[in-house]
């Protein structure tokens, strides 16, 4: 792998982009997240040490690797610490961590008015982690910049403007803000561990693209939560798929070279929204304990459902898709059959596409195709000539479907589970 490379989850998040963002980085100079904040969830298993990054991104426990959280994504400090610390006390922060000076912060206010929304009507099934309300502030453009904040210091202009902001909108939401002297304390916990990180995140990305080192951008969550392109208001509050790499890094479009998509060997999802080919079932009983479908920041128990084709030719065009990773494909061991959908019924028609609204989506009846051949002992295959037959199956099912290489096959949570098909 050379050049600059995107990791997209092609899914709704879940797909195991940290495994195969770690297995990248192998090869990597630098790896950077573009969105989001501690809202994703990312599990690498290294030697028998299972590594849970909320924030920081996966090619930190690569040595000699530098680990960028880009100006597209939103940081709440104090979780940023906690979990610096708790890598430290594995050791295995091993790289280089760079924050970048222009990403937004999360502030106590936006924690609070996530929860206050999640307990109301119109409640989507957030992680209450404080990220949708902080996109919401930058966008109203009265929030800090951590490096704005940091030089500015807790009596400071960019303080005051922030929290008169934050103040006018838990009032206008009946949510009690934090007192000053709290958010002074709160600001005191975390200045001096995150000072040294933050930098000019962009300018050192465009740097090392310029200087013919080896990028890998990091998404986190998945295409069909996408701000624009997903299954609205059930979304996440942030560019998942490829183009928000650009403007989450200020990196230029024409400097990526490849984008590769994750999707699970079957589908799940966390919180409320449409999902065609949800099941309810023993064998999602079975794709939940096998699989861990448990998730790594709330806990919660994922839905999960068949392969969902129509889907992911979506999201292999939106995002351009150069090639595919598909994970969890031992966690189909154990099934007695099998199935993906490849066309949904919905107002008397069949389409190959999914609608334009969540609400029609919510609609679509999922048509669904068997896949021949049995997945036993797919965990134990080190080739792809080695996989069982079912297994070989989906893959090739899945190539012709969408119209891309499946270029890795994930059979397990370790670094060696990993077929390489280039």
């Amino acid at each position: 792998m050379t050049g600059t490379s995107v990791i997209i989850g092609a899914q709704y998040g879940d797909e195991g982009k940290g495994k195969i963002t770690d297995v990248l980085a192998a090869d990597a100079d630098v790896v950077a997240r573009f969105q989001g904040g501690n809202n994703a969830g990312h599990t690498v298993v290294v030697g028998n040490t299972e590594h849970s990054l909320h924030l920081v991104p996966s090619g930190i426990l690569r040595e000699d690797v530098t680990a960028v959280l880009g100006n597209g994504t939103v940081i709440d400090p104090v979780a940023l610490v906690e979990e610096i610390e708790g890598l430290q006390a594995d050791d295995a922060l091993s790289g280089e961590l760079v924050v970048a000076d222009n990403a937004h912060v999360v502030f106590p206010h936006h924690r609070e008015l996530d929860a206050a929304h999640e307990e109301g009507e119109d409640a989507i099934g957030t992680t209450k982690r404080g990220i949708g309300p902080t996109y919401a502030s930058k966008m109203s453009r009265f929030n800090a910049r951590i490096g704005d904040l940091v030089r500015s210091g807790p009596d400071g202009g960019t303080m005051e403007r922030a929290l008169r902001g934050l103040e006018r909108r838990c009032k206008a939401e009946g949510v009690e803000a934090p007192s000053r002297d709290e958010i002074r304390e709160w600001f005191d916990s975390w200045r001096d561990t995150l000072a040294p990180h933050i930098d000019n995140a962009s300018a050192r990305l465009l740097d090392a693209a310029e200087g013919d080192q080896t990028l890998v951008l990091e998404g986190a969550q998945g295409s069909l939560l996408d701000i624009d392109h997903g299954t609205y208001p059930f979304v996440t509050s942030s560019s998942t798929t490829a183009g928000g790499a650009a403007t989450g890094t200020g990196l230029p479009p024409t400097a990526i070279d490849e984008v590769v998509g994750i999707a699970k060997a079957y589908v799940s999802r966390v919180g409320d929204g449409p999902f065609p080919t949800e099941l309810d079932d023993e064998v999602a009983d079975h794709l939940v304990e096998v699989g861990n479908e448990y998730g790594t920041t709330t806990g919660r128990r994922r839905r999960v459902g068949w392969l969902d084709l129509v889907s992911l030719r979506w999201t292999a065009r939106v995002n351009g898709f150069t090639s595919l990773a598909l994970t969890n494909v031992d966690v189909l061991e154990g099934l007695d059959e099998v199935k993906v959908c490849t066309a949904y019924e919905l107002d008397g028609e069949r389409r190959t596409r999914p609608p334009p609204s969540a609400s029609q989506l919510a609609e679509a009846q999922p048509v669904l195709e068997a896949i021949e051949g049995t997945f036993a002992d797919a965990g134990e295959a080190d080739a792809f000539r080695e996989l069982p037959p079912g297994a070989q199956n989906l893959v090739e099912r899945v190539e012709e479907a969408i119209d891309v290489p499946v270029d890795i096959v994930s059979n397990g949570p370790h670094r060696r589970d990993t077929i390489d098909r280039t």
